[in-house]
């Protein structure tokens, strides 16, 4: 599972604890996931997210025999 995390050097000490937060809920909440957080600033610059950049899955080729 991926969430976000938010924090870097030179953030205030405030923002890396929310991150630890939304940690410490979401391992607790799926304890059979491993749980990745992903720093999604990049993403978000470019008007995405996490979601929007993951959500779109490729089709399946079919092999129908002919």
């Amino acid at each position: 599972m991926l969430i976000a995390e938010y924090w870097e050097k030179g953030m205030p000490e405030s923002q890396r604890e929310k991150d630890e937060q939304a940690l410490k809920i979401f391992t607790e909440l799926f304890p059979d996931r491993e749980v990745i957080q992903l720093r999604p600033r990049g993403i978000n610059c470019y008007g995405g997210g996490v979601h929007c950049a993951t959500q779109q899955q490729p089709v399946a080729a079919s092999h129908s025999g002919g």
